[in-house]
């Protein structure tokens, strides 16, 4: 009889220890994998074509520094400005805007240009243009 009150006690216990023990499945054997590194598109592969044909404008720094010189003037005097734009399209507009600040447009590790952010009168609407493709600027 005490015998049999021990097994029983035993399977209790194990039925118990059964269930409240958290099971341990077996691991699965690590298999090194080659690192791949993800292909990110920068801004400047999606917005800026920075390789262009010989035909097409570039950055120029002596226009841009010129043109950035008549746009602090005419932000400190809080006057309005007249050009030629020239998009990327080589579509030539002529605005007139009310400029805000002129910025370094950093566009990835390619580099980076000169900006002028300015309320467009023509669109009437906040724009960004780059300066070296400003040309016959002139304060209003």
């Amino acid at each position: 009889m005490i015998l049999v009150f021990f097994i029983f006690l035993i399977l209790i216990w194990v039925l118990i220890d059964s269930f409240s023990s958290p099971k341990i499945q077996p691991r699965e054997t690590y298999r090194a994998r080659e690192y791949k590194k993800p292909i990110r598109k920068t801004y400047s592969q999606k917005k800026v074509k920075l390789k262009r044909s010989p035909n097409k404008r570039t950055y120029n720094e002596s226009k841009a520094k010129t043109n950035k010189d008549i746009l602090l003037e005419a932000i400190s005097a809080n006057r309005n400005v007249s050009f030629r734009y020239v998009d990327k399209s080589d579509q030539v507009t002529s605005r007139e805007v009310t400029p805000r600040k002129v910025f370094w447009y950093e566009f990835g590790e390619e580099g980076r240009m000169e900006c002028l952010d300015a309320h467009c009168l023509l669109r009437n609407e906040s724009r960004t243009f780059a300066l070296f493709r400003i040309s016959n600027l002139s304060i209003k």
